[in-house]
């Protein structure tokens, strides 16, 4: 196994534990565990199980690129629909203005500071989901591997990330997508993570070029 592949799957694995400990925490009304500092915004629920579909994701593309015949073949579709279900649901409920009832589904969030909606991710986590899965619909392709588009995808991300994390050193509510009325702001573990999956696909690119010679 080449270094890379190490990489991706220690990332996968990484997103996987701290968006599942997320989920748990909203379960157990645990605090600490759905934000980092009680005075910041708490990751969604709905963006802590999408994150634990992206860290399946991006194990099982890395495993369909070595494996195209693997079971990975009907998990990587799945994940990747239900994903770009959700999102692309909680995107045209969040332009028109009402509850597409995925909001409060699993758990019932009660409000937040710099929240929007209760249970509504921020536009900026939305987007970058969004992107997540449209990368899932480029791993269906085996034609597609040897497109930039998984390196791309993940400097989208890392981007996303970056600049939620650079509003929170600054204080400046704009950059971690916190817009009045409009838009809740992205929790600080939401940004890291989001720079978690974009660097495992940048890594991804690397591990397509081995298998597409």
């Amino acid at each position: 196994m080449s270094r890379p592949q190490k990489y991706i799957r220690i990332l996968s694995y990484v997103v996987l534990f701290i968006s599942g400990a997320v989920m748990i925490g909203w379960f157990l009304e645990v605090d600490s565990l759905t934000r980092i500092i009680p005075t910041f915004v708490s990751m969604k629920f709905l963006t802590a199980f999408s994150f634990f579909l992206s860290g399946l994701l991006l194990l099982h593309t890395e495993r369909l690129i070595r494996k195209p015949y693997s079971y990975s073949q009907v998990v990587v579709p799945g994940l990747t629909l239900t994903l770009l279900l959700i999102m692309m649901t909680l995107l045209i409920s969040a332009l028109l203005g009402f509850k597409s009832g995925f909001e409060n589904l699993f758990v019932s969030d009660p409000g937040d500071l710099l929240t929007v909606v209760p249970g509504l991710p921020s536009i900026g986590t939305i987007a970058g989901f969004i992107i997540t899965g449209i990368l899932g619909l480029v791993s269906l392709n085996k034609f597609s591997y040897h497109s930039p588009l998984y390196r791309l995808g993940g400097t989208v991300l890392a981007a996303i990330a970056g600049i939620a994390l650079l509003g929170y050193v600054l204080g400046i509510p704009a950059l971690f997508y916190s817009i009045e009325n409009i838009s809740t702001a992205m929790a600080i573990h939401t940004a890291a993570l989001f720079l978690v999956v974009g660097l495992g696909y940048i890594l991804l690119a690397r591990v397509v070029k081995v298998y597409s010679t």
